[in-house]
């Protein structure tokens, strides 16, 4: 039975959902680490509603490579997630047809 239980365990740690769930986690720490949120809502509540456009854009294009790289991190998590749950049945077991 123990077997059973490893094999679960294993099952649940290595689905795509879990693996995206951790690669989000320990990319937004990263993030958290690299960009300061106190400084970034300070420059932007300093910009004209009319700029926060550009604005953003010149943040994101004069930041720092591992900034932008956990940035694609989470992106590609969250691309991969949105993914496996389209393919998700949300159905019970009761009610799905059996082929």
């Amino acid at each position: 039975m123990r077997r059973v239980y490893c094999s679960f365990v294993l099952r649940i740690l290595f689905s795509q959902a879990t693996l995206a769930g951790i690669i989000f986690a320990v990319s937004m720490v990263w993030f958290a680490r690299l960009v300061h949120v106190a400084m970034v809502w300070r420059g932007f509540t300093q910009v004209p509603v009319g700029q926060v456009p550009e604005y953003i854009v010149s943040v994101i294009t004069h930041s720092d490579t591992l900034t932008l790289f956990s940035l694609l991190l989470m992106a590609v998590s969250v691309g991969i997630f949105l993914y496996r749950l389209r393919h998700v049945s949300w159905q019970p077991l009761a009610t799905r047809q059996l082929a």
